[in-house]
């Protein structure tokens, strides 16, 4: 995963390492079966250290770290140590201040694309419009957007706006539980009919196509939220 400090990066890039190798051992074969008693990476180089950067850049070298491996030969059928040495059995490039690496004196940057963590995130656009977006672990996200002139949420999923009111109560949620959150003035402004109506735009616009009767797309939107874990989102955040 893609990190904003690259210290942080590599220490994750350290731990991913070792549970790997570590995922590896032990080894066993007919006769004799390796063993690891210990790893190690060695991090000793300075993530700053330009010099050594342009070291490895001119004579062609790699920036890395050694892991070195405590390792024990065991014969499978005694259980006893034949042979145990360290050894460095990887040599881990190490990220620099640049977010690059220099493998063979190669400097190699990774492309990533940031994603953001499940949640929601509540935002003012450049319209002075007042909305969260909810970015979903497995589900495509959708924005609740509120419109401040008439008073009403709606739910934004790609081009499609949808009352949030009837989504809302098709999904159990009561009058009084809104009229605490929002105060009467809203509630009386996205209190409507049509609950049939938003529930097929919002399946439209999930799927792509029609629902096939009024009843799938009741239980689509259970299903929909039932499903994107709405319970692990970390806190709302402001942008």
């Amino acid at each position: 995963m893609s990190r904003l400090d690259p210290k942080e990066g590599f220490e994750a890039l350290k731990s991913k390492v070792t549970e790997a190798v570590q995922s590896v051992f032990p080894i066993e074969g007919s006769k004799h079966t390796l063993r690891l008693n210990g790893l190690e990476i060695k991090d000793n180089k300075d993530i700053e250290d330009i010099r050594s950067q342009k070291e490895a850049r001119l004579s062609g070298t790699t920036w890395a770290v050694p892991v070195n491996a405590d390792l024990s030969l065991i014969d499978t059928k005694t259980g006893k140590e034949v042979d145990r040495r360290k050894m460095r059995i990887i040599n881990l490039p190490k990220v620099t201040g640049r977010y690059s690496y220099l493998v063979d004196g190669h400097e190699y940057q990774l492309d990533n694309q940031w994603q953001l963590k499940p949640g929601v995130y509540s935002r003012v656009n450049q319209q002075g419009e007042l909305g969260s977006e909810f970015h979903l672990k497995g589900r495509s996200r959708f924005n609740v957007l509120f419109d401040q002139a008439a008073g009403q949420f709606k739910i934004k999923k790609g081009d499609t706006h949808i009352p949030l009111y009837p989504i809302l109560k098709e999904l159990g949620v009561p009058d009084d539980e809104l009229e605490r959150q929002w105060g009467k003035p809203i509630l009386a402004s996205n209190r409507q009919e049509g609950t049939q109506k938003a529930l097929e735009q919002f399946y439209r616009a999930t799927m792509g196509r029609k629902p096939e009767s009024p009843q799938d797309a009741k239980n689509f939107i259970h299903q929909f939220m039932a499903s994107c874990g709405l319970s692990g989102l970390r806190p709302m955040v402001a942008r």
